[in-house]
């Protein structure tokens, strides 16, 4: 190894202002670096190397950092012509930590994995994007999840009435498609008001994609007979926030659940739906 030095000062613990090494360099102890740190050759540390500075690689192909244990694990850092690479060169996973605690893993497999915390997409409209499985589909972004309560709310169409009710509900929204479920307990007339038939208000998306909902519903202590058959929908007008209770009649006509049907004070709805936003 050749050491050239410009200036400074030689002893026991010597001191140099400007030092060029053609050689490689080894050091057994530590090593403190206030300033930038150039080494042409190899630059090889088996104690531990605290830099004030910088440590730059600078390689006409691909400038690597590496990191490895004596068990074998390495972990490779590489500036290559198109892409910055962190990996490991040997069958190890990689973990990504703050806080000194795990938080992402990458397996020997090629899994991802969370290891604490959750995964946020970060901007409206992002996602996890399908689209290197087979389909014709307008789009295999999965960009959109939501759970949640809502409050339906009964009352006449068109008409004047007040109702009320002991009501609760929820939803699930998974992409464009909203699952919601509503419980109506001891609806009651508390004023008076026309015969039109009933709708419940309240979901927590409007239905804009114009596709008929899919539903059932179960009625508690109404005034229809039991042959009837009753189903859940959305009207077909309007702004579609709003379903309907439909009565299949077993001579095969349809009817509404309204004013005629309610027994007040004791009639119960419960109803599951599922439609598209």
């Amino acid at each position: 190894m050749t050491i050239k030095q410009q200036g400074g000062i030689f002893g026991r613990n010597p001191t140099f202002n400007d030092v060029t090494i053609d050689g490689q360099l080894t050091f057994d102890g530590d090593i403190d670096v206030n300033s930038d740190l150039k080494v042409d050759g190899n630059l090889d540390v088996t104690g531990t190397g605290d830099f004030g500075g910088k440590v730059k690689v600078t390689e006409a192909g691909n400038g690597e950092v590496e990191v490895e244990r004596i068990s074998g694990a390495l972990i490779n850092l590489q500036a290559q012509s198109a892409r910055g690479v962190i990996g490991t060169n040997s069958n190890h996973e990689l973990q990504l930590k703050s806080n000194n605690t795990g938080r992402l893993k990458i397996t020997t497999a090629g899994n991802v994995e969370v290891m604490s915390g959750n995964l946020v997409i970060g901007t409206s409209g992002k996602g996890i994007d399908f689209s290197a499985t087979s389909g014709t589909g307008t789009s295999e972004l999965f960009d959109d999840y939501e759970e949640g309560t809502w409050t339906p709310a009964i009352e006449i169409y068109g008409t004047s009435g007040t109702y009320t009710a002991t009501t609760s509900g929820i939803y699930t929204k998974v992409g464009n498609l909203v699952t919601v479920t509503g419980r109506l307990i001891n609806v009651t007339e508390s004023v008076a008001g026309g015969a039109d038939y009933f709708k419940i208000t309240g979901l927590p998306f409007t239905d804009i994609a114009g596709y008929s909902a899919v539903g059932s519903v179960s009625l508690g202590n109404w005034n229809v007979p039991a042959c009837y058959n009753a189903f859940v929908t959305f009207d077909s007008t309007g702004a579609r926030d709003y379903v309907i209770m439909g009565l299949n009649v077993d001579n095969g006509a349809t009817d509404y659940l309204d004013k005629t049907h309610l027994v007040s004070g004791t009639s119960d709805i419960e109803f599951t739906i599922s439609y598209f936003t």
